[in-house]
């Protein structure tokens, strides 16, 4: 591919490393990336195995699927890709990158040892906003332990009943039996 006449107003679809590898120094002004998050359940044993092949220089190497059982997901984009990155992007240029709140400090790590500077962080994460990394921050929703609709729905039962068991004890009822 001939830079930067087959790279513009295109999508490329092939493997990250390869596109990069062929382009030369110095040319991106910025990146924007929203790369896989390896959300592989990571024991401390698989963690410290990944960051002793980075601290190697060596590419990572994890059995696992992360998400949607896809492998290429297994663990977040190591040093490999990154010093890619740093290497094509012009002095001053940035880099802008997503990652997932579980893995936000592997990817941390590896943008680290690939000669990158952390500098911003966008939004709130586990750190309080002090991570330099824009982070998806998931929610579930409510408690799995309650349904708001039933609990109002309880709430608004009981508060019937409270003002029927008074009405009734006005009138001089003194025992109301309930049956459902």
């Amino acid at each position: 591919m001939i830079w930067p006449d087959d790279y513009l107003d295109r999508v490329l679809c092939a493997d990250c490393l390869n596109v990069l590898r062929a382009m030369p120094d110095n040319c991106v002004d910025a990146v924007v990336t929203d790369p896989p998050y390896g959300l592989t359940d990571l024991s401390l044993d698989k963690v410290t195995g990944v960051l002793r092949a980075w601290l190697n220089g060596e590419k990572a190497q994890v059995n696992g699927h992360g998400f949607m059982g896809k492998s290429w997901d297994a663990i977040c984009i190591g040093p490999e890709v990154w010093r890619e990155v740093y290497r094509v992007l012009k002095p001053g240029g940035h880099c802008l990158v997503f990652a997932g709140t579980r893995t936000m400090d592997l990817a941390a790590v590896a943008l680290r040892l690939a000669g990158f500077e952390l500098r911003d962080s966008i939004g709130r994460a586990h750190d309080g906003g002090q991570a330099p990394l824009l982070a998806w921050v998931q929610g579930s929703g409510f408690p799995k332990s309650l349904d708001i609709s039933k609990q109002l729905d309880r709430m608004e039962y009981q508060r019937r009943e409270k003002a029927i068991r008074e009405a009734l004890a006005k009138a001089g009822y003194s025992e109301v039996v309930w049956s459902e």
